[in-house]
């Protein structure tokens, strides 16, 4: 997850300096860019969802273990 969030960080960053130097990506470009932060966003949710699914489980199987009736 902190790799993803890194990444979506740099890639802002390079849109943001394009931008700023005049030099503003080209409609094509900028839309690659665009998905691509799209996709990264996606996978981050889905991770944190599988992470929370994975974190209800193990707590569920602490509490069976400790409490086996």
């Amino acid at each position: 997850m902190e790799r993803l969030t890194q990444e979506v960080l740099v890639l802002r960053e390079k849109v943001t300096i394009a931008e700023s130097r005049g030099q503003e990506a080209t409609g094509n470009r900028r839309q690659q860019l665009l998905l691509m932060l799209e996709g990264l966003v996606a996978e981050r949710n889905r991770l944190n969802e599988a992470l929370q699914a994975e974190r209800q489980l193990y707590g569920s199987l602490v509490k069976f273990h400790t409490h086996p009736d």
